[in-house]
């Protein structure tokens, strides 16, 4: 059972550039001001003014802010797997404690200048559930990494125990 419904999905993805930076701009403001003021401080209006564009445009892209918070939501954690296995295929080989010490400075640094990053986690509280498959699902797959590269350092683990290992220091 999914909690995202389909009225807080994109309405439509756009194909011209002019529309993908309308689109861009609106997540890009969304992300700011959801960080600055939390997602039931926001308008869609707030977030049309702050793109640069009308309120119609918005609505052509998103049926409402929900949407709009899934989209950078779902966004954020593509970026996260991304950057985990970026610093993980950098890191690979070297010592246990400097792999995971660039995976955690990575993510630092993603926290300081991500606004998409604030914006989602300052507000996930409030929206949990819509975005809780897709979140369960991309930490899974960091779990599931982790636990096959722990494999490496430490052959003698069990996979079981692997498991729980990786899932502790995901977590």
């Amino acid at each position: 059972m999914t909690l995202v419904e389909p009225e807080d999905r994109p309405r439509r993805r756009p194909s011209q550039a002019r529309s993908r930076r309308r689109y861009e701009a609106i997540l890009e403001a969304a992300a700011t001001l959801f960080a600055e003021s939390g997602f039931d401080g926001v308008t869609t209006e707030a977030i049309a003014a702050a793109a640069g564009t009308s309120i119609g445009s918005l609505y052509q892209f998103f049926p409402g802010k929900k949407a709009i918070f899934v989209t950078l939501a779902e966004r954020l954690m593509e970026r996260e797997n991304a950057l985990f296995e970026e610093v993980v295929a950098e890191a690979q080989g070297r010592p246990w404690d400097e792999l995971v010490e660039a995976v955690v400075d990575a993510f630092a640094h993603l926290q300081d200048t991500e606004p998409a990053w604030r914006a989602v986690w300052s507000s996930h509280l409030a929206l949990v559930g819509e975005v809780a498959e897709t979140g369960e699902r991309y930490q899974r797959r960091i779990v599931e990494r982790t636990a096959a590269i722990l494999g490496g350092y430490a052959p003698a683990l069990s996979e079981e125990r692997r498991e729980t290992v990786a899932t502790t220091l995901v977590e």
